[in-house]
């Protein structure tokens, strides 16, 4: 579902997907992830997930719907 939407984003905005990808991933760009959101909830209207969080090592991402559930999944910061 994250990667779908970031593909969409993409093709929006005519940007390669690797850079709308490391933008996202990186976090360093606040109008990547408002984007993203609303690309999110526009592919998935349904949807009740309100965060997301990407794990380097496996190269994947989790989607969470509460705050507190993506800081107990994760690791200890």
């Amino acid at each position: 579902m994250v990667k779908q939407a970031l593909k969409d984003v993409a093709r929006q905005n005519q940007y390669p997907y690797q850079t709308v990808f490391k933008e996202f991933v990186d976090g360093n760009n606040p109008s990547c992830t408002q984007c993203f959101w609303e690309t999110f909830y526009r592919l998935f209207p349904r949807s009740s997930y309100h965060f997301v969080a990407f794990c380097h090592d496996c190269r994947q991402f989790d989607l969470y719907e509460t705050e507190a559930a993506m800081h107990a999944d994760g690791p200890v910061w």
